[in-house]
């Protein structure tokens, strides 16, 4: 099995970069969960010319929701929740490459003005097993087979939770990565940061500051991996391998860990998709109460994030509503456009209805908006009935 798993030339392996916040997400999730849990790894693909295997820059991840299964042995992710969110980045990342600022201002440098892509994943094994299993095998040839989802490259970065720290692996057994130097404290990526200082405090280790990467001079596979000691006995170790069409096979690989703003911030998620309770619980309210609500994600602004909006309508109003959410929603109280209902009359078979009646749409003005003051507490069917009311009473110019 070892043959298959090492060997591999280091100048056809690709260079990854991994955000420090990306370690952080890992080692949290190793310690909350005692049987296995993941994420799906999100960033960038760059082509390079000196290597056959393309650079790969990971910032980001996207948790699995509640349909996700952990068990002792397993760990299988909830693929839809999380495809929602990378479509959702997708989207909004593309915004922002186009305004040339990222999500905290920061300017998009032409390296990443490309769109984001699915890398991999990470997950727990149990025990001390740092090798990727057979059935990580079989799933990542499955996927760089799919001809639609699937992606040239993939990794898969393996958690495990140790008693002690992990010895270091015999010199063979590292075949296929190259010596490291040793360990430079001011490096960036080298000091372990506020997640991981947490898990120590956690463990009563207040203040204490560990090297993010385990490091020992004299054996030639330092590097390979990061430990982030949790106590005197207690550390998680983070394994990192690769697999590609061309190589056709788990090879270790030695990352980068930078900080965080060294590299892009993804989009704030929409609380539609953050919060998908809330999103229930708002549709379920509006439905009750006879409105037939739909929900399409829209850029009403020009400004990324997109916002959501929920547009409806019930006789006798009439206009149609837009409620226009943000992306914080509910922290934010959100904004209302109406349409005339007598604009449905003049719509083509053949026509975006949403893009049609929005096009017709004008703001609610200030004196069509509730009394009331918006708290997070308040409601879209509270907002919806408020205005409705207005707007059939004729109190809205």
């Amino acid at each position: 099995m070892f043959r298959n798993l090492f060997g591999v030339n280091p100048e056809r392996l690709p260079r990854v970069t991994v955000a420090q916040r990306v370690i952080d997400k890992i080692v949290s999730n190793a310690l909350i969960y005692e049987t296995e849990t993941g994420e799906s790894l999100v960033g960038f693909t760059l082509e390079n010319e000196d290597r056959v295997e393309p650079d790969l820059i990971v910032v980001e991840t996207i948790a699995p929701d509640e349909s996700a299964i952990r068990l002792g042995a397993m760990f299988e992710q909830g693929d839809e929740w999380q495809e929602a969110i990378f479509n959702w980045w997708v989207d909004n990342w593309r915004k922002y490459v186009e305004r040339g600022m990222d999500a905290v201002g920061k300017p998009i440098t032409p390296r990443f003005s490309r769109d984001i892509a699915h890398l991999g994943n990470w997950h727990k094994h149990p025990g001390t097993f740092t090798i990727p299993s057979d059935g990580d095998l079989d799933t990542a040839l499955d996927d760089l087979a799919d001809p639609e989802q699937g992606m040239p490259e993939l990794l898969v970065f393996l958690a495990t939770v140790w008693e002690k720290l992990p010895p270091m692996p015999p010199p063979q057994d590292m075949a296929e990565t190259e010596p490291e130097e040793e360990e430079d404290e001011d490096k960036p990526g080298a000091q372990v940061s506020a997640i991981s200082r947490l898990a120590n405090a956690v463990q009563g280790l207040r203040g204490r500051r560990e090297p993010a990467l385990e490091e020992e001079d004299d054996d030639p596979g330092t590097g390979a991996w990061v430990v982030v000691p949790i106590s005197d006995q207690v550390s998680v170790r983070i394994d990192f391998w690769y697999i590609s069409r061309r190589i056709r096979r788990f090879v270790r690989i030695l990352p980068e860990v930078v900080p965080n703003e060294t590299l892009p911030v993804m989009p704030p998620i929409g609380w539609h998709l953050a919060n998908p309770e809330r999103m229930r619980a708002e549709r379920d309210g509006l439905r009750r109460e006879k409105f037939p609500v739909d929900f399409k994600q829209y850029d009403s602004d020009g400004v990324p994030p997109m916002e959501i909006c929920g547009w409806m309508w019930r006789p006798p109003s009439p206009y149609i509503l837009f409620l226009v959410t943000s992306a914080n929603y509910p922290a934010v109280m959100p904004k209302v456009r109406i349409t005339p209902v007598s604009v449905l009359k003049a719509l083509g078979e053949d026509e975006n209805l949403f893009a049609r009646l929005w096009e017709a749409s004008s703001p609610l003005p200030p004196s069509g908006y509730p009394e009331w003051q918006w708290t997070p507490e308040r409601t879209l069917v509270e907002l919806a009935l408020s205005v409705e009311a207005k707007l059939i009473e004729g109190k809205v110019p």
